[in-house]
């Protein structure tokens, strides 16, 4: 027999009736009742904070727990007894304060000695350590590096000790985003401080594009330090890049070989940074290749009003003056659209979005500009020659 749902924890009886009889009608056996008991599920309760087998500070204040599964009394037990407990019946992360809310000081942890957890006064294996004789006295201290996207970034953080790690953003209606992690690490009390020990990566999601914020975060450790870092300004990215192409030099001035000069100036038009590392540009076989040939872990972000040069993996940069800052986005192949732009007659070609959205045309000529100059965008479609050497990466 199988129940129709599992029985919760506890004791059943299985009733077999007198009356029951087999097929040829004779009767089965007496009245019956059979008494049977459902366990309670074990247990699973895992120690976070500290990680087990570590050594921590003396002036540890909490001990941080995940519940999968289990209720009663959950305790912080040593040599002398229990230290600190409390009550848990649901999953979840708990927190086992050693120390009342307002105690100025505190230390309820002798060093050198072991502790571990115990659920009901059993205790529970894999939970088990260590109080150094050394206290950790200042907060937790790091840096922080931003990824911004369109409506989220991440913040990749490095710390020198382990940390609670909340990243806020600034908001005007009050509903502000948020993004948490922590560190998963246990340094040495005793030793001395490493930057960059104890590292996470927190996402903050929520956010609107092309908006500028202002961002910072909030750092709470185990031994009641909390520290709130500086802000930092920074504009979400723009949900579809604003970019388009602004100047194409297919016809680049000596020295040989020539096609080492040629290249595609990409605008950005728009109020907010774009991320231009998915884009590709497609000419008339079809392909569509990337902007940037390597894969870019990170955005390559083009500045609202900024150009870039998408060029073929052979450009010489010493042809040119570039400003400062410009982008030189290359190619996987030697060559722009993989042979080249032809002097004679510059090919049309798309640039598109790394979702393939057409974002902006270059329709190509039946004729040509002087050897030298490039063809350069006028107004919203026209196209015209330029001057000698181009513009490249700064207005015509």
């Amino acid at each position: 027999m199988t129940p129709d749902a599992p029985l919760a924890p506890g004791t059943y009886y299985l009733l077999v009736a007198a009356r029951l009889r087999d097929p040829a009608g004779h009767r089965l056996a007496e009245a019956l009742r059979y008494r049977y008991s459902v366990a309670a599920p074990r247990a699973q309760v895992a120690l976070v904070a500290p990680p087990p087998g570590t050594t921590a500070p003396a002036n540890l204040s909490r001990a941080r727990v995940s519940v999968a599964s289990g209720a009663g009394t959950l305790a912080l037990v040593g040599a002398k007894g229990v230290v600190a407990s409390i009550p848990i019946g649901a999953p979840g992360p708990f927190e086992l304060p050693l120390c009342r809310p307002s105690a100025k000081t505190c230390a309820p942890l002798e060093p050198g000695q072991s502790y571990s957890l115990a659920l009901d006064g059993k205790a529970i294996e894999g939970t088990s350590f260590t109080v150094a004789r050394c206290a950790r006295l200042l907060p937790p201290q790091g840096s922080f590096r931003l990824e911004v996207r369109d409506t989220s970034l991440v913040a990749d953080v490095q710390l020198d000790w382990p940390a609670r790690i909340a990243l806020r953003a600034s908001c005007g209606d009050g509903q502000c985003p948020a993004g948490f992690a922590e560190t998963v690490c246990a340094p040495d009390p005793c030793a001395p401080s490493i930057a960059g020990v104890c590292i996470a990566s927190v996402r903050l999601t929520g956010l609107a594009p092309a908006t500028e914020y202002a961002v910072h975060l909030e750092l709470e450790d185990d031994e009641g330090h909390a520290t709130v870092g500086e802000s930092q300004r920074l504009t979400t990215l723009s949900p579809l890049p604003t970019v388009v192409i602004s100047e194409v030099m297919a016809s680049p001035p000596g020295p040989a070989p020539r096609s080492d000069g040629e290249y595609v100036e990409l605008w950005n038009t728009g109020r907010a940074p774009v991320d231009v590392a998915g884009l590709t540009l497609t000419g008339a076989d079809g392909i569509a290749r990337r902007v940037v040939g390597s894969t870019a872990v990170d955005p390559v972000v083009l500045a609202p009003g900024g150009r870039a040069l998408a060029v073929g993996g052979s450009f010489d940069t010493a042809r040119y003056t570039l400003a400062p800052g410009v982008l030189v986005l290359r190619a996987s192949t030697q060559r722009l659209l993989g042979r080249g732009l032809s002097d004679a007659s510059p090919p049309p070609f798309v640039l598109s979005s790394e979702a393939g959205i057409e974002l902006a045309t270059f329709p190509g000529g039946s004729t040509s500009c002087p050897p030298g100059e490039s063809m350069e965008l006028q107004g919203a479609s026209a196209w015209t020659c330029g001057q000698v050497g181009g513009s490249p990466g700064a207005p015509p």
